[in-house]
C-alpha cells in the first residue's frame, strides 16, 4: 500500500510535467553554475541577481 501511495502523484499529467521541467532546470543550472565559477564570474552573477531583485521590488 505504501508503494502505491508514493506513486499516485505520477498519475497526474501536471505532476509529470513539473518533474520533467524541474529536472531539466536543475541540470541546466548546475552546468551554468560550473561555467560561471570556472570563468571566475561569480561576483557578476551575484551582482546581477541583486540588481534583478531590486528592480523587481520597484515595479508597482
Amino acid at each position: 500500500m505504501l508503494g502505491i501511495d508514493l506513486l499516485e502523484p505520477y498519475s497526474f499529467e501536471f505532476f509529470r510535467h513539473g518533474i520533467i521541467v524541474a529536472t531539466i532546470a536543475g541540470a541546466l543550472c548546475g552546468l551554468l553554475g560550473v561555467f560561471v565559477i570556472l570563468r571566475g564570474m561569480s561576483y557578476i552573477g551575484h551582482g546581477l541577481s541583486m540588481q534583478c531583485s531590486a528592480a523587481r521590488r520597484q515595479v508597482p
